[in-house]
């Protein structure tokens, strides 16, 4: 179910570094280390590695996209890599290369379906001009000779029309109308009527962790759009290279800033991909931790809220007495119901319960829909939920956990700060996907406690960091992550001490 690379074991780890909560005995086991942990040897050494990285058209990483990069891994990727991609070939000049550029874009425009989705992606760009043309060119092959042939290519776009055709998709990805807030307090999501981008991301940097060789997502990459599998496969193989991971720059300089502007900033997701590992594997320590500690009952349940491209089900070895329910929306639920049948994947063993977050009860569906047996030991997966729903919202789910379960129950959660969520509340806003929740550690413990929850686990991603990615000869880790409590885990009073 995990990650086959490895390398050499890296040095141990003080037990005591790893914290006391509920995952650190499964986290500090040999066999977990072995394919997290290790030390990690870069294919390729040197000033060599580096600049095939920096000059490679799969690295995302653009300035203008830092802010937010849960755009990079759909917006550029779809825009830039795979359009160059097709359009790559033995050009024997920079008009011809521009002709193929041209003829993709051209295509687009015409084609309905290939217009919306690609209309889609320029949700994330804030202005169409030369700049942008520019940086087209700058991420295809076709200056690796000369620098001057990039400018050709720019200048001959630009002759033959292309600031019109993306300024029409512009046009179309920002005419829909901003979502509001309701006298609820809640703010329309799109991904209760379209499905979930965000979630779409999440697959993509899980497969960019499993393509590296350290993620254990090995189903990701199928969730993924076939646009952006051909990046995501080269993103691994300059990993393997150069040992830099796929969201943090090729230059030893941007890393280093990127490190410094998260000391500065430890509530801050400031390389995705990282936190993306981080939170999958401790997720997947908590789910083993529940599946040994109850063992020896008749039933167990998970319930996967918000389940969205969520693979456990499928990539875990599930015991024998566990009762597997996934809870979404029917947009997302269904987009991803329609994949595992096309992977044919088998999902019989697995109940697939539809709701409407803002207008249902998931408890009442679970119980009288589902028909889950609340009295057997039950475990919640809440990944990547909190941040799109009122405090209230997650006020009512923790109560629910508290009181309405008859045997032992837990859940395990991220969450963003709320300096973070106020960072993040314009630019999730104008994806339709809004960030609407945000606590300090401190309050969130302060939050469970009155719910009547006990903390089981509550970690940072620098906490983390420590359990789940490979580190360089002298130790240290090639993640980044900051020092926030963002990770919690907390049972009800049924819950054995």
């Amino acid at each position: 179910p995990m990650s086959t690379s490895s390398g050499p074991p890296a040095p141990p780890v003080p037990p005591a570094s790893f914290s006391n909560g509920y995952t650190a005995a499964i986290a500090l086991r040999k066999d977990r280390l072995a394919v997290r942990r290790y030390i990690f040897s870069p294919e390729a050494q040197g000033v060599d590695s580096v600049r095939a990285f920096a000059t490679d058209p799969s690295h995302l990483q653009l300035d203008e996209c830092r802010g937010f990069v849960f755009r990079v891994s759909s917006c550029w990727t779809g825009l830039i890599i795979s359009p160059l991609q097709q359009a790559q070939g033995n050009e024997k000049s920079a008009e011809e290369a521009a002709g193929k550029l041209m003829k993709h874009w051209e295509g687009i425009l015409n084609d309905k379906e290939k217009r919306v989705q690609t209309a889609k992606h320029f949700k994330a760009v804030k202005e169409v001009n030369e700049q942008l043309v520019a940086q087209v060119v700058r991420f295809s092959e076709f200056g690796k000779e000369s620098s001057g042939m990039q400018e050709e290519v720019v200048k001959y776009l630009l002759e033959k029309g292309i600031l019109p055709i993306l300024e029409t998709l512009y046009k179309e990805a920002h005419a829909e109308a901003r979502p509001s807030r309701e006298d609820s307090g809640e703010s329309k999501n799109i991904s209760t009527t379209k499905g979930s981008g965000t979630a779409k991301s999440v697959a993509w940097m899980r497969a960019c962790g499993h393509a590296c060789g350290f993620g254990p997502d090995r189903l990701a990459i199928y969730m993924v759009d076939d646009s952006l599998k051909q990046a995501v496969e080269n993103l691994g193989r300059i990993f393997r290279k150069s040992g830099v991971i796929p969201d943090i720059s090729g230059r030893q300089m941007d890393r280093d800033n990127m490190v410094k502007l998260q000391a500065e900033k430890p509530y801050k997701h400031v390389c995705l991909v990282s936190c993306m590992q981080m939170r999958t594997c401790w997720l997947d320590d908590v789910f083993s931790g529940f599946c040994e500690q109850f063992s020896d009952k008749p039933d167990i349940n998970i319930v996967i809220l918000g389940a969205g491209y969520d693979s456990r089900f499928y990539r875990v070895e599930l015991p024998r007495n566990i009762n597997a329910f996934e809870v979404d929306t029917k947009a997302t639920q269904s987009a991803k119901i329609r994949q595992l049948d096309q992977m044919k994947e088998d999902r019989k063993h697995v109940n697939f319960v539809e709701v409407d977050f803002m207008k249902e009860s998931w408890i009442e569906k679970l119980i009288n829909t589902a028909k889950m047996d609340k009295r057997a030991p039950t475990l919640l997966l809440w990944e990547g939920v909190t941040y799109y729903v009122s405090e209230k919202v997650v006020q009512e789910t923790l109560k629910v956990v508290s009181t309405a379960f008859e045997g032992p129950a837990a859940i395990a959660f991220d969450y963003a700060s709320a300096e973070y969520q106020k960072e993040m509340s314009g630019a999730t806003q104008k994806i339709g996907e809004p960030w609407i929740f945000g606590l300090e550690s401190k309050d969130m413990s302060k939050l469970l406690a009155s719910t009547g929850l006990r903390e089981l686990d509550h970690l940072s991603r620098a906490d983390c960091l420590k359990r789940y990615f490979p580190v360089t000869r002298d130790g240290n880790t090639l993640g980044i992550g900051g020092t926030t409590k963002v990770y919690v885990m907390a049972a009800n009073k049924k819950w054995p001490v």
